[in-house]
């Protein structure tokens, strides 16, 4: 259920990345979907909605890199903190292009990153309180598949 959560935390943040520019309004359904997988007190979601409305103020699009996904998130442990709560370590192989309204690339980021995330069970579901980055060291090394 923690793996489910992660993919979709990864396909809600790649929706968004399509257009940035609807992280303005939080009931646009990109955006809904992504705040329904964080818990009300993360204060995650402010940092990125900020970020992700500034890089559509730039007219900065991102589409999937060469890898085909913009994410691919694998979770490589998890500590039970208590039967409501875990911590958890995710590594995630990044693919993106960055282009321009017309569609030129303007960039393109890929490579390994990791995080700890801690998840928490309200209601009967798992939602995301806090997601920290932290060094890719620990995750296996990427294939080198496309």
């Amino acid at each position: 259920m923690l793996q489910a959560l992660i993919n979709r935390y990864d396909a809600a943040v790649a929706a968004i990345l399509v257009d940035p520019r609807v992280a303005v309004d939080r009931s646009n359904p990109p955006v809904r979907a992504y705040l329904e997988l964080l818990t009300s007190a993360s204060g995650l979601a402010d940092t990125a909605l900020e970020f992700w409305i500034s890089e559509g103020a730039q007219g900065r699009f991102y589409r999937a890199g060469p890898r085909g996904q913009m994410y691919a998130s694998t979770i490589q442990s998890v500590a039970a903190d208590s039967p409501d709560q875990a911590t958890f370590v995710v590594c995630s192989l990044r693919s993106i292009s960055i282009v321009d309204a017309s569609g030129v690339e303007l960039s393109a980021e890929g490579g390994q990153s990791a995080g700890s995330v801690v998840a928490v069970r309200s209601d009967g579901a798992w939602l995301i309180r806090d997601l920290t980055r932290t060094s890719p060291a620990t995750c296996p090394a990427p294939s080198s598949e496309p």
